[in-house]
This record gives C-alpha cells, structure tokens and sequence, in this order.
C-alpha cells in the first residue's frame, strides 16, 4: 500500500498537549498512573490450541504477561525521554503515541500493551531518531494487543518504527503512511538502529482511519540494518502484516496468521534479508496476497531499487468465496531474489508478475525466484494482468508481457509445479496454525539458500521443515 493523508499532524499536537505518557523505572516529563484491581489483566487472551509446531500461549501465561493483579497505566501522546515499561504493568494506548527523536522506549519481557478503540485510533509510534527496544523471549513474549473486552481486528493500529535509511521517494523522505505531515521517514543512513522486537506479538491491529485507509500491524519505515526484527507474529490485523518502506533492515521468523490484506509488503526501495516467513490467510475472512512487491508506484524506476533477498517461504492462501488473492503479486518495478517458497492454497495465482518495469528486471535476472513449490488451483498468471493494464498506470506498457509460467519454470531456477495434495502441512487451522512438513511433504528436500552469512543453511522448501521450533511458545492464535 502507498503513503495516504488523513490524520492531520494539527490533530496529532492536540492530542500531544492533552496528553499523558507512562513511566516505568526512569523519569519521563509527566506521568499519570490508573491503579486497576483487573486480576489477570496482564495476561493476553490467548488460545489454548497448538501453536505453530507446539502449544499456544494460555491467558496470564508467562507467554501473555505476568499473572495475577496488575495496574495499568495509561499512555497517549507522546513519549519524549526514554522510559522502561516493565511487566508488572498492563500499558493502555490511549491515542496515537509518538516515542520522539533522542528517546528510547524499552519494554520488559512479558509486558503487555493494550491498544483503545478511539476515533482518532491508537498506536505505538517511534519516530526517526528514537528507539524501540522490545525484546522478549521465547516464555515471556511482549504482547501488543486489542484493549477492548471484545477484540476484533482493527482495534488498533499496530507498531509503527521510523528510521534513517534510504528510500525511493522524491527528495529521499517521505511521511508515514495514514499521517498528514507527520514525522519524517528516510535519509541517508543504511546503517541506521531504530532498535529491536524480537518474541513480539502483535495482534487484532489495522485501525481503519478512514475508507481504505488503514494502519498495518507493523510497519518498518526506511529501517536501517542496524535495526533487529525477528520471532515476530502479527495476527488478525484488517491491513497488511508486515510492510517495510524502504530501508536495508533484516528479518527472521517472522509469521502473519489471518491477515485480511496482505502478509509481507514491501515498496519504496527495502534491499534488507529475510527468512523463515510464514503466512496462513484464514479461512472465514478474505485475505489478499501472500506477497505484495512494489518499487515505486509511480515511477518504476526509481532507486534505490527494492531488491531483497527472501529465503524459506511458506505461503498459505485459502479460498473463501469472492477471494482473489495471490501467493506472490511482484509488480511495479521491484527487483529481489525468492528462494525456496513453499506457495499453496491461493485462489488467484501462485505467481504474478505485473508491470513493464517488473517484466524487464525478471527478463534481465535482477528479479528471480528460484527453488521454489507452487500448489494452487492455478499456479501462474501467464501473463493475464499485463493484459488488463492500462497504459501509463503502474508502469504498464501495451504489448510489454511475460508468460509466468514459461519464466518460473525454466530449468535453471529450479521450481517446481505440484498438486496440492503433495503438500503436507500440520495444521492451517487459523486458531492452530503448525507449518511444519508432515513426512512425505514435498517441501521437505531441494531448497536452494543464498550463500550468504545471514541465512541458514537448510535443506527443506519453506519456512518449516518437520519441526518448528522456533514458532512454538510464544505465538498464539485467539478468535477474540
């Protein structure tokens, strides 16, 4: 999705002024803490069913919070000297709340941050120049959730991290998406830290500010590599998943369960490193794309190019009725390298391919995806979408097309083309969700890896081979 305007930064100042921020050992500017006698409200509600190759998280487990009595302490506005949030505490996001330049906000293993339900929305939001240091662990994850008595996605808007590294946009910055003259993203600074989430959940975002105009459950401004993104979950959110806007950060185990657009989104120039990614699309409620991969919307060309590299894949659509969504939508001039996707379920495509520009990256090689399982009713566009376009829009050109399914399946990338019965998943149950590979899987031999340091050398095709360790303990899957 592209940057929109609608929440004005005026708005944003008043809300700031009204505002009061939570404190946690350190001082900050001004605090007001609601004691609450909730016993138990710092545990999530979470699901009892198998996680994703294991047990979920239970409500005041160690997975969702600490257990027992906890105050909550409310939070809007705007964060201006760095903070800790501990876990004997539940933190309501009253407002849109910016952490701002020079501050750090660091939140304890366990701790639990619930988002209200307002007019104007809420969410965590951290400015270019500060950071966000969230890091759980695999027993005491940081939970961001829904504060309503009856969670439903879109309750709030997520996570949302600004940073200093290059991006595509005219002038090299941009504002964030859904905010009008908000806070900066993007520079110079590919190497910039923004901070970390690692065993973080984020769950029932994508806070609709107005028609179409929703906040993802975490978005990555311009990110730098020095920013650490990993064992992150985002559950039943109405807006993307994951989206990264630029930037060069890295990402592993990161896993989007019911996401009602799409799963992994880039656009604007990311060239970060990812994998083990997982995406399992529910099976009630229209989800779009498994991957949407944009450069540039309106030019298709612009640099720096988003050229990332994406490892060990598993991709999950489902067909609910009036679905259309695709296992991976690359278009508008993205360049990037997919290896070892495991892409099944999608009622659209497996693979499309959209856009002159896009048509010329996978023609030249800049733009590849090898080693890789498609498993849907219809695996390639072969070319369908480019013959819709309309001329000058998303770099579309008349004439300027590519049989998908002739590129995909050249024996020099090593894909392959399979019944979806030849993939064998634990469970794509939206409340159990286990991607692990059942024996006999196709995906459990023949991945092809980048020889690079940051990945994993793995023989199995997705994100999970016959065990799934690393998704297990701190993911959970409620309904509400």
């Amino acid at each position: 999705m592209t940057p929109r305007s609608l929440l004005g930064w005026a708005a944003v100042g008043a809300l700031s002024a009204l505002s009061f921020i939570a404190c946690g050992d350190d001082s900050d500017d001004v605090t007001n803490t609601q004691p609450s006698n909730e016993a138990g409200s710092a545990g999530t509600a979470g699901s009892s069913a198998a996680g994703a190759g294991g047990a979920g998280a239970t409500a005041g487990s160690s997975s969702g919070g600490s257990a027992g009595a906890a105050t909550e302490e409310m939070v809007g506005g705007e964060i201006a000297s760095s903070v800790t949030w501990t876990r004997d505490k539940t933190y309501i996001l009253s407002s849109l709340t910016f952490v701002r330049p020079g501050a750090t906000l660091t939140i304890e293993p366990g701790t639990v941050i619930k988002g209200k339900k307002t007019q104007t929305g809420s969410a965590l939001i951290v400015e270019k120049g500060a950071k966000l240091i969230a890091r759980g662990t695999k027993d005491a994850p940081i939970v961001f959730t829904s504060g309503e008595a009856n969670r439903q996605p879109g309750d709030f808007g997520g996570v949302m991290l600004n940073g200093n590294a290059r991006v595509n946009l005219p002038g090299g910055s941009g504002s964030p998406e859904g905010i009008e003259n908000g806070p900066q993203y993007g520079g110079t600074d590919d190497a910039d830290n923004s901070g970390e989430l690692s065993y973080v959940r984020i769950e029932f975002a994508g806070f609709l500010l107005s028609k179409d105009n929703e906040l993802n459950a975490l978005t990555m401004n311009a990110l730098g590599s020095g920013t650490k993104v990993d064992h992150v979950q985002v559950h039943l959110g109405t807006d993307d998943g994951f989206e990264w806007f630029g930037g060069t950060v890295d990402g592993k185990y990161l896993l989007a369960t019911g996401i009602q657009d799409d799963c992994f989104d880039w656009d604007f120039g990311w060239r970060g490193r990812a994998q083990f990614l997982a995406c399992v699309q529910d099976d009630l409620v229209k989800g779009d794309n498994g991957i949407e991969a944009d450069n540039n919307a309106t030019t298709t060309n612009a640099e720096p190019f988003s050229n990332p590299v994406v490892s060990n894949l598993t991709l999950v659509g489902k067909s609910v009725s009036g679905a259309v969504g695709r296992g991976m939508l690359l278009r508008r001039g993205t360049r990037g390298m997919v290896y070892s996707a495991l892409v099944t379920g999608f009622p659209g495509t497996g693979l499309d391919l959209d856009g002159s520009q896009t048509v010329t990256n996978a023609q030249d090689g800049t733009l590849s995806v090898l080693g890789s399982i498609f498993a849907n009713a219809k695996n390639f566009a072969e070319g369908d979408d480019e013959d819709k376009g309309v001329e000058g829009q998303d770099g579309f050109k008349k004439g300027d097309k590519i049989d998908e399914k002739v590129w995909a399946l050249d024996p020099s990338r090593g894909n392959k083309e399979v019944t979806a019965d030849m993939v064998k998943l634990a469970s794509v149950a939206i409340g159990a969700v286990d991607v692990k590979q059942l024996p006999g899987s196709v995906g459990l031999s023949g991945a092809k890896v980048p020889a690079d340091a940051f990945f994993e050398q793995v023989s199995f095709v997705g994100a999970c081979g016959e065990t799934c360790e690393d998704f297990v303990g701190w993911t959970s899957f409620p309904g509400n």
